[in-house]
């Protein structure tokens, strides 16, 4: 199994061509109110399951946390589940503050 990637330049593209449906950070609760990719949902690593995901099964998801390490393990457990649009996003947050796109707060 190979996880998908996708890079903060491409996403950031995606977002503003309205091209993208759901983005979850998965870092706990806290980190995602200090700062976060615009659209995200937070769903924390440390309680996540793919049931919790009510997209369908073949609808992108895409993936983020800090750095692109909890996102792949996410990523893994929902291909795992079936899923088959799933992409990890590559450098998380940190790469996104970093290229200096839109964040929100709280």
């Amino acid at each position: 199994m190979s996880v998908k990637t996708v890079e903060v330049d491409e996403l950031n593209a995606l977002m503003i061509a309205g091209k993208v449906d759901i983005v979850y950070d998965v870092r706990e609760s806290n980190e995602y109110q200090m700062v976060r990719v615009p659209q995200a949902k937070n769903l924390p690593l440390s309680s996540f399951s793919p049931e919790q995901v009510e997209e369908p099964k073949n609808r992108a998801i895409y993936l983020i946390c800090h750095s692109g390490q909890r996102s792949l393990t996410a990523a893994v457990a929902l291909e795992s589940a079936g899923y088959t649009e799933v992409y990890n996003v590559v450098g998380g947050t940190a790469a996104w503050e970093h290229a200096g796109y839109e964040t929100a707060f709280g």
